[in-house]
């Protein structure tokens, strides 16, 4: 992504792309350099604005939730979890009122809200595509 002169105005950063968010797993303390690999990593965008995009990656041992705010010098990593626990996890999302966006919540994070953009869902539906990209299982 370019830096646009409004850009560097208001301190904002260039935003990471999607094979640079799979690469920032790597930086993670659950990150495992021997098991784990992001070569074949899933992404899924949760949320996106000028400012800020939140992801969902998907490695082959875990799950990890991260928020590229542009206005930080460097994406933050909110959690990590492994695989099968992430396949048992109830996902809920409720309409915010307003700006279109709806409230995010998994279960293993009682009480923790994320925002989440429904209309980057409109074929399948927010809940049922997040809850399945959290289930699917990579055959090794």
């Amino acid at each position: 992504m370019k830096l646009q002169f409004s850009d560097f105005y208001y301190g904002l950063r260039p935003a990471l792309s999607e094979s640079e968010i799979k690469n920032y797993c790597k930086k993670s303390r659950y990150f495992d350099q021997e098991k784990e690999s992001v070569r074949d990593a899933k992404t899924l965008l949760l949320f996106s604005s000028d400012e800020k995009k939140s992801w969902l990656v998907r490695t082959n041992i875990r799950v990890y939730k991260l928020m590229d705010n542009r206005r930080e010098s460097h994406p933050l990593i909110n959690w990590a979890i492994m695989l099968s626990e992430a396949a048992r996890t109830d996902v809920k999302v409720k309409p915010r009122g307003r700006g279109g966006f709806a409230v995010l919540n998994f279960s293993f994070k009682e009480g923790k809200d994320y925002i989440v953009d429904p209309a980057l869902f409109q074929n399948s539906g927010t809940e049922r595509t997040i809850s399945e990209f959290l289930r699917i299982i990579e055959k090794r």
